[in-house]
């Protein structure tokens, strides 16, 4: 048997440990790639070079508690798309915002190439660490 960790539910994150058996587990690894194949053939077909999405819904989260909300960027490890994430700035408490870059599927040289022409277009000021602001 395989067991599962967390699921989402409405807005809320719920550790739960529930075992599958393989039958399970293949129906779900079957599903996932029905989803890959969609995604990364949709890409393919609207000549779609790169997607550019928030990471998250909101700012990152206070402390180390969580590492946030991975609502927005799961989809990506989902269908085994790369994906860059590029702070783009930060709030009044210096929590950061960044947006990812979705690129094709087998095309990770194409997608740096891509996020470095997007990072030079931004103009994006270099952010601070804590230890630097204290």
């Amino acid at each position: 048997a395989y067991e599962i960790g967390v699921r989402l539910v409405g807005s809320e994150m719920c550790i739960r440990d529930r075992k599958i058996s393989e039958d399970e587990l293949a129906a779900y690894l079957d599903e996932a790639k029905l989803i890959q194949n969609y995604v990364q053939t949709l890409m393919k077909d609207s000549k779609v070079d790169a997607w550019i999405a928030p990471v998250a819904p909101d700012f990152a989260p206070l402390g180390l508690k969580t590492t946030g909300d991975y609502r927005m960027n799961s989809i990506w490890s989902l269908t085994g798309l790369p994906v860059i994430t590029i702070p783009t700035g930060v709030n009044n408490e210096n929590l950061p915002y960044s947006l990812q870059i979705i690129g094709n599927f087998g095309e990770d040289e194409k997608l740096l190439q891509i996020s470095k022409m997007i990072v030079k277009n931004l103009n994006i000021s270099k952010i601070q660490n804590e230890w630097d602001l204290n």
